[in-house]
């Protein structure tokens, strides 16, 4: 099993508590059990989109089983398909978490790249993230009827959605071990996948230092882009990555949890 604190990201972390000390907080949570929110959704999703099963797509819930296996969550999430061009999936859900899959991510990843790409809703729900996307739709779904201002939880919301990519990133990577399998499922999507294979990494390396070096008044559009997005630059999310590997900190994890990586 693949604990939790071996690839949970430090400021997924300092997010996480961010977020727990919003005032009205427990006011909320407790506006998402009273009114049943949850079940909502259920409905919502049960209603409009395909759920993935050992029948419909056995598969896919053969991945989700082994995942579930190495991440030590006991009870496998409910699983639907929506059909998107974005290469994403989508976990939310605190009492009853879920995960939503794109379909362009079964037609674009061959089989052991999707599992790598999939195994992360499992590490995020082991870390506790279904609250993240739970929150994020209850804001946007329910705005002027929470305890709580919904303007107040936007930015601390976006903040720990995006520090909760870089601890995907890591999971995928202690699951599969394979570090240029990792860092192509953070360009998913970009380009073709013959191209990306094609592409030397340093090249990718030299285009993100060229992004991270943008400063002034560039610089200040950037940050700004930054707080209105739920998602972190894939240049930051590699870059963030290489550093855990070039630093001896992945390794020092690995040999910490002989064993069970």
């Amino acid at each position: 099993m693949i604990p939790v604190k071996s690839y949970l990201y430090p400021g997924d972390e300092a997010a996480i508590q961010t977020v727990n000390s919003i005032p009205g907080f427990e006011k909320l949570l407790a506006f998402i059990s009273q009114n049943s929110v949850e079940r909502y959704y259920d409905i919502v999703y049960t209603s409009t989109y395909l759920k993935l099963t050992e029948k419909t797509a056995p598969e896919i819930h053969a991945m989700y089983q082994r995942a579930c296996q190495r991440f030590g969550v006991e009870k496998m999430p409910d699983i639907y398909l929506h059909r998107s061009y974005d290469c994403s999936t989508f976990l939310f859900g605190m009492e009853s978490p879920k995960i939503m899959i794109s379909s362009s991510l079964l037609e674009l990843l061959p089989p052991q790249e999707l599992e790598t790409f999939l195994a992360s809703d499992v590490a995020a729900m082991k870390a506790g993230h279904g609250m993240i996307g739970l929150l994020l739709m209850v804001v946007n779904s329910f705005g002027g009827a929470l305890p709580i201002s919904s303007g107040l939880l936007t930015y601390p919301l976006y903040q720990w959605k995006r520090q909760s990519y870089y601890t995907y990133d890591r999971a995928r990577l202690l699951f599969c071990g394979d570090f240029d399998l990792t860092a192509r499922l953070i360009g998913c999507g970009e380009a073709p996948e013959d191209i990306m294979e094609q592409t030397p990494f340093e090249e990718r390396m030299r285009q993100n230092a060229e992004f991270l070096q943008i400063s002034g008044t560039a610089g200040a559009a950037k940050a700004l882009q930054t707080l209105s997005t739920a998602r972190p630059w894939n240049a930051s999310r590699l870059t963030e990555l290489y550093n855990w590997v070039e630093s001896g900190t992945y390794q020092t994890v690995k040999e910490a949890n002989d064993g069970l990586l």
